[in-house]
Order: structure tokens, then C-alpha cells, then sequence
């Protein structure tokens, strides 16, 4: 069985009770070293097999297929079906009809309970190791974008500015840590912000 898990947006008590129960059942842990330590952290896990992932696809996949008969865990940030690993194992394993996937809470979920505003009609994309179809996002009065160092805010507030719109822009940094960080303000105010994090962009046009 593999089991792909959202353990959520970083805190360790944002992860579910289903969650919890599958992590402890498990006989192979997968994820990334930030995301073993937040288990291995707060859950008695020394019995686990560990596999830390980095980036290479390809090897994880072989790595799965090798220990196909065991339960496997693939730990996940946020929700593993939003622009997650969760997509890649549903991709790559079509022939494996024991694919769990539980969902987390994400952080696009968290950013829209911090600054109080509705999700509904929201269009949801990310520049996370890709690059953003400006043209088909700014087609949307609510936009939501996971950013990276390459597709910063300061370029989606760029973007903008080059097309003549106009957005209110929150940024959010390390959502859910002790040095969370959230910025309001109009698109323009972000083109000088220059912050080498990873965030969450909301995008409310005006």
C-alpha cells in the first residue's frame, strides 16, 4: 500500500488524527529531512524504515517499486493533491490499486483564514519549479499562486504592473512557524520586497 499524507502547512498539531494513525502503521516513512523532523519531533517513529527524499524522481520511483509490499508512508506539505507529490504517485503508479491519498490542510487554506477572505471563486496555480501563464492568471479577479525563489512576489508584482492591473497582494512567509510573516498591500508596494522564502501569494483584483 502507498499512503501519500498532507501533514499540513509545517506545525505538527495541524496534522490530522488519520494522519497520525497511518504514520504509526507504517513501515516506510518517506519525505523530505524538514518534514521526517517535524514527525520524528512530535511521534515515536525509531521502528520506521526512512527514506529522505530530495529531488530525484526517477529514484524515488524505483525505491517505491523495490519495497512495493510493505506500507509506505510519503509525507507531503500542505495537500498532496495541490501541485504535490500526491499527483507524481498517481501518474507514475497506475497499476498500483492500493493509492491512498489522505489530504492535508494547505497553506493556500491557512493564508485565506489569516487575512479573512473567502476562497470561493478562486483560481489556484503555482510557479514552484514551473513557469506561471501570466496571461491565463490575470484573466481572474481571485487568484491564489505558491511562489518560489525564481517567481517571487516581486516578479508576480512586476507581472502585473507590465499588463496594467491592479490587485491587492498578501504575501505570506512561513505560514504556520513562529516566524510566520504576512504582507498587505496594493501589487506595486511588493516590487522592491526581495525576501529569499518561499510563500503564498493572494491575488484580489480591484
Amino acid at each position: 500500500m502507498i499512503n501519500v499524507v498532507g501533514i499540513g502547512p509545517g506545525d505538527y498539531l495541524y496534522i490530522n488524527d488519520k494522519v497520525k494513525n497511518i504514520i504509526e502503521e507504517s513501515e516506510i516513512i518517506i519525505g523530505a529531512q524538514r518534514q521526517i523532523d517535524i514527525i520524528d519531533k512530535n511521534m515515536d517513529i525509531l521502528d520506521k524504515e526512512m527514506y529522505v527524499f530530495k529531488s530525484d524522481l526517477k529514484t524515488l520511483k524505483s525505491y517505491i517499486k523495490l519495497n512495493i509490499s510493505k506500507e509506505i508512508c510519503i509525507l507531503a506539505s500542505g495537500d498532496p493533491s495541490l501541485y504535490g507529490i500526491g499527483n507524481f504517485i498517481q501518474r507514475e503508479f497506475l497499476d498500483i490499486s492500493d493509492i491512498n491519498i489522505i489530504p492535508g490542510i494547505s497553506v493556500v487554506q491557512l493564508m485565506f483564514s489569516k487575512i479573512g477572505q473567502s476562497m470561493n471563486d478562486l483560481y489556484i496555480s503555482s510557479g514552484h519549479g514551473r513557469e506561471p501563464d501570466f496571461n491565463f492568471i490575470f484573466l481572474h479577479s481571485k487568484v491564489a499562486l505558491l511562489t518560489d525563489k525564481k517567481n517571487s512576489p516581486a516578479v508576480i508584482s512586476k507581472a502585473i504592473s507590465s499588463k496594467s492591473l491592479n490587485y491587492k497582494m498578501y504575501v505570506g512567509y512561513n505560514l504556520s512557524y513562529e516566524d510566520e510573516e504576512i504582507l498587505e498591500g496594493r501589487h506595486s508596494d511588493f516590487e522592491d520586497i526581495h525576501k529569499d522564502k518561499l510563500a503564498v501569494v493572494v491575488l484580489i483584483k480591484e
